[in-house]
């Protein structure tokens, strides 16, 4: 018989035959290899019952009542950004019951309720919302034949060194100056190239990068408009219809200039 198995009945009747024989509580446990507890608990348990069999039951009372559990996730629900601490002790003080941490974790999970990181949007102004709306009750009948005269185009940033701070490295306490311990990278991350492209329903054009300084409204009509938008503008003919975002190049007077002598038609891009 072992201090970590659950004792059988026959056991338990034999240890308490021998107490009541005259041995010492001691005695009976170095019998049956238990610890000097295990045995008294038992005569305890004895001469309160007066049996030795456990009955079974349903483990732990529940701290908190069903309606409990239910305010647990109302307060959570209300104020989503704080913490399971912070929630625990806005429930003690309502309902002036100690409830532990972990209970109240456990009960937002049992509600379904579980930390994850929110999700980013760019706040939006009525305005913004509304000329949303617009703009999708205005192209929400569109079919793919129309969608397939549309160019998405837009511009992105590079850097032409990865930004390493989030790189970690195995290494020992006080070596950190070791040369194997060590990531180079320039304090402006070496500069930066910005690439355009666009995409259209089955077809998308090769990258072009902007060679060296900013790009201007002139680069952006000089190396897009003209060698690239213009020659699908022409094979598309009038359905052709280009998106470009509310950049300050993409809304310059020469560029609104150009698209019109060229015809080229453009679609209204709401901010953000």
């Amino acid at each position: 018989m072992t201090s970590r198995k659950r004792k059988e009945n026959s056991e338990r009747w034999r240890a308490l035959g021998r107490i009541e024989a005259g041995q010492s509580i001691t005695d009976v446990a170095l019998f049956f290899g238990v610890h000097h507890s295990v045995i008294s608990r038992l005569w305890k348990y004895f001469q309160t019952t007066q049996t030795v069999v456990r009955r079974f039951t349903d483990g732990r009372p529940r701290v908190s009542t069903p309606a409990e559990d239910r305010y647990i996730a109302i307060v959570a629900k209300r104020n989503r950004k704080a913490t399971f601490t912070r929630v625990t002790s806005m429930v003690t003080a309502s309902t002036d019951k100690a409830i532990s941490a972990a209970t109240v974790r456990l009960r937002l999970h049992m509600n379904g309720l579980y930390a994850r990181v929110p999700r980013v949007c760019v706040p939006l102004s009525a305005q913004s919302r509304g000329a949303r709306l617009k703009w999708c009750r205005e192209h929400g009948n569109w079919t793919v034949s129309d969608w397939g005269n549309v160019m998405f185009t837009d511009e992105s940033r590079f850097a032409l060194e990865p930004y390493g701070k989030r790189i970690r490295i195995w290494r020992k306490q006080g070596t950190r100056d070791q040369p194997q311990n060590i990531t180079k990278h320039h304090a402006f991350r070496g500069g930066s190239i910005m690439v355009w492209a666009r995409i259209s329903l089955g077809y998308r054009t090769d990258l072009h990068i902007f060679k060296r300084g900013s790009v201007t409204a002139v680069r952006y009509r000089d190396e897009v408009l003209e060698p690239i938008v213009r020659l699908y503008a022409a094979a598309i003919v009038s359905t052709f219809v280009l998106m470009d975002d509310n950049a300050l190049l993409h809304r310059a007077d020469i560029i609104d200039d150009y698209l019109e002598n060229e015809g080229i038609e453009r679609m209204a891009w709401t901010a953000y």
